[in-house]
């Protein structure tokens, strides 16, 4: 499937989503009216969002690319044994206890 065909195909799954969410409360409301009694939703409408679910799935998965690989010592390799435990991110110097507690 050519790249265009993968973006129409993510239109087309969340359309179907969409209208069957519609579709879903206009049947509720028609349920409501005529004061019968909910059991489930109509088949058309869950085979129409589980088919949009899986359409728009397939388009998002296939205009995502390919998935890179998880490297986990990739941070570690420039590192020494000594500064792994440093962690400066969570440092702050500057904070707002220099002047609440300072002497005037």
């Amino acid at each position: 499937m050519s790249h265009p065909l993968k973006k129409v195909a993510i239109i087309v799954g969340l359309a179907c989503i969409v209208h069957a969410g519609f579709s879903a409360a206009q049947h509720r409301s028609f349920v409501r009216l005529t004061e019968q009694e909910f059991s489930s939703l109509p088949l058309d409408i869950v085979v129409q969002s589980i088919l949009g679910l899986f359409l728009a799935s397939y388009g998002i998965l296939m205009v995502s690319g390919d998935f890179k690989n998880i490297q986990v010592n990739a941070d570690m390799k420039e590192k020494s044994f000594e500064t792994v435990g440093n962690r400066f991110a969570f440092c702050t110097f500057e904070h707002r206890g220099k002047a609440l507690y300072s002497r005037q």
